[in-house]
């Protein structure tokens, strides 16, 4: 995965964001549990970026949701993104 896939995963997951604003009763309901499911995995799997390292790559403003302000937590680009590779 590279610094491009991620940014990518983060702009599909902006787009989830705007389907469940617009996604009322049942389905939106049903799509909000799948979601979350979703982000509590992206939340283990990843910590705070406390340095903005992200924002070297991929401007962000202050309104963009939580998970643009999540890098990963271990491996390549975890390290590449610390400056450790």
């Amino acid at each position: 995965m590279t610094i491009d896939d991620y940014t990518n995963d983060l702009t599909a997951r902006d787009a989830l964001e705007i389907i469940l604003t617009e996604c009322r009763g049942p389905l939106g309901a049903k799509l909000r549990l799948l979601i979350e499911e979703i982000d509590n995995g992206f939340l283990a799997r990843t910590q705070e970026d406390v340095g903005h390292a992200l924002e070297r790559y991929f401007q962000s403003d202050r309104s963009a949701g939580w998970w643009w302000k999540r890098r990963p937590g271990a491996g390549p680009l975890a390290d590449f993104l610390t400056g450790q590779e």
